[in-house]
């Protein structure tokens, strides 16, 4: 074999280590960036995770400040039998901005976690906002629309009382049975991507 054949096959096998290197970094580079890619799809899916589940328990908290039992009556509007009412409603357009950001949220979580579960839960929540201020409305107008009732006519306004007020109590509640319940759900749901243990699928 001559010099110049093997500085040629120096040179090859120089020029496949180098190839090899090349490849390998780029592999290495590739993989790295997946790592950093999956972090950050879980970073996000913990932070919005995080965020869902405190706005939703800010929300269910006001509910039940909203759904009270009691009402404060000023001297003055004793006499008033819409006052208890339109106080309620009042209440409620004030709370409409953590109502807003629960939508922003759940909006988000559906884009970055995809469970229907979630997104049914927090609809659970807005479904009872609903039903009490229907509820509220209802029993405002009720004294201008309606004489004498029917047993049909009366259970529904014993069941539009409850909704308006809530016990939170298995038998007399179940509206707000129901709150608890998808309550319940969000956090077994989304606590395993607060704690990073829900792998990106």
């Amino acid at each position: 074999m001559t010099a110049a054949a093997i500085f040629e096959g120096i040179a090859a096998i120089s020029q496949l280590g180098m190839t090899l290197a090349v490849a390998t970094g780029v592999w290495v580079a590739y993989r790295q960036l997946h790592v950093w890619r999956e972090q950050d799809i879980q970073k996000k899916r913990a932070d919005v995770a995080e965020e869902l589940v405190a706005a939703s328990l800010e929300v269910s908290d006001t509910l039940k400040r909203l759904r009270s039992l009691f009402d404060q009556i000023p001297e003055d509007q004793v006499g008033n039998r819409s006052y208890v009412y339109e106080k309620r409603l009042e209440r409620f357009n004030d709370a409409a901005e953590r109502f807003q950001l629960l939508r922003r949220l759940q909006i988000r979580a559906s884009a970055l976690l995809g469970d229907k579960h979630i997104d049914e839960s927090v609809d659970v929540l807005f479904e009872v906002r609903q039903k009490v201020i229907v509820a509220i409305q209802m029993l405002s107008d009720r004294h201008e629309f309606y004489g004498d009732e029917d047993e049909e006519t009366r259970e529904l306004y014993k069941r539009m009382r409850r909704d308006m007020w809530g016990s939170y109590g298995e038998k007399h509640d179940p509206l707000g049975m129901k709150q608890l319940d998808a309550i319940d759900s969000l956090e077994a749901k989304l606590t395993p991507f607060i704690r990073y243990e829900n792998s990106a699928q």
